[in-house]
């Protein structure tokens, strides 16, 4: 498969960090859908068939679809900006990124489009993307965001303490903050130490943190009833005011093996708020492998309504 009515494009984060993006204009109309893609290695320059659905589905719709590379795109890369009028290095990629970043990509992104003259607009995010919905709803109340996709959000926190332990997770928690105090925090830690993955000490902080933002989604700590976060449970998605559809694969591989639970929970943690609709796609992945369709009306249907 190849792109069809996409658009190569640039535009700059609110702090000046220059990102790619593809335009996929079909409808002349003012309304376009953002989306907002994982961690991990992800780029939306990778995924011809993911990336051309969405858009042919937004398009069903009437809407128009924006795929952007944000700074989290790939595992590390060194970007050049002009920051106070000197050229630096900007260190980026899942490895370095801190998930309130997020609110630069997203207004760099919103403030572009407007200069195309889109007067509304929507977010998808996958995986790591719907936490960025979340904290950027949470962290910029008002904002011109008319409607959300929510998809498979994941508890990266939840996924880390499972997977080494409670005094493990902790160690490596303070190991990342004595570093970072040091001035070390962008420096790449020992794979050894977090089981082969490759992030610095700030990144893997930012994910760790029972009290930071990336820990949106606490469906294990909520679920095993662990004195896990002094915060809220699910304080970002509750200050979600816009229509919102939440969706999940019935066998998301990051999710404990315990998805409808997880929905459970996170439905009467909404509880009475009715700007928020729940699917759960059956039999499907986290990144909905085979199900394409099935999500691709779920996307349509909603931005219709």
């Amino acid at each position: 498969m190849i792109y069809k009515n996409a658009k190569f494009v640039n535009f700059k984060a609110t702090d000046n960090l220059p990102l790619p993006g593809l335009l996929f204009k079909k409808n002349n109309n003012k309304k376009i859908l953002i989306n907002l893609h994982g961690n991990g290695g992800a780029s939306v320059f990778y995924r011809p068939d993911k990336y051309q659905e969405m858009a042919n589905d937004a398009h069903k719709a009437g809407w128009d679809f924006f795929a952007f590379n944000n700074r989290g795109s790939g595992i590390t890369n060194k970007i050049k900006i002009v920051k106070n009028g000197k050229l630096r290095r900007f260190q980026c990629g899942t490895s370095h990124e801190l998930i309130g970043d997020c609110i630069k990509d997203i207004d760099g992104a919103i403030n572009f489009l407007k200069t195309l003259g889109y007067k509304t607009f929507a977010l998808s995010g996958f995986s790591t993307g719907a936490n960025k919905i979340c904290v950027y709803h949470y962290k910029k109340p008002r904002n011109q965001i008319t409607k959300n996709l929510i998809i498979c959000g994941a508890d990266d926190a939840g996924i880390y303490y499972n997977e080494f332990g409670k005094k493990k997770f902790f160690n490596i928690l303070k190991l990342c903050k004595q570093n970072i105090k040091a001035g070390k925090g962008k420096e790449f830690m020992d794979p050894k130490t977090i089981g082969g993955r490759c992030y610095s000490y700030q990144g893997m902080y930012d994910i760790l943190n029972p009290e930071g933002l990336y820990n949106t989604f606490p469906f294990w700590s909520e679920s095993q009833k662990i004195n896990f976060s002094k915060k809220p449970a699910f304080r970002e998605i509750k200050a979600v005011k816009t229509d919102s559809l939440i969706i999940y694969g019935g066998k998301d591989e990051y999710s404990f093996g315990q998805v409808e639970k997880n929905v459970s929970i996170l439905k009467n943690a909404l509880a009475g708020k009715s700007n928020f609709g729940f699917e759960i796609i059956k039999n499907a992945d986290h990144g909905f492998t085979g199900k394409e369709r099935e999500l691709g009306k779920l996307i349509t249907n909603f931005l219709k309504s």
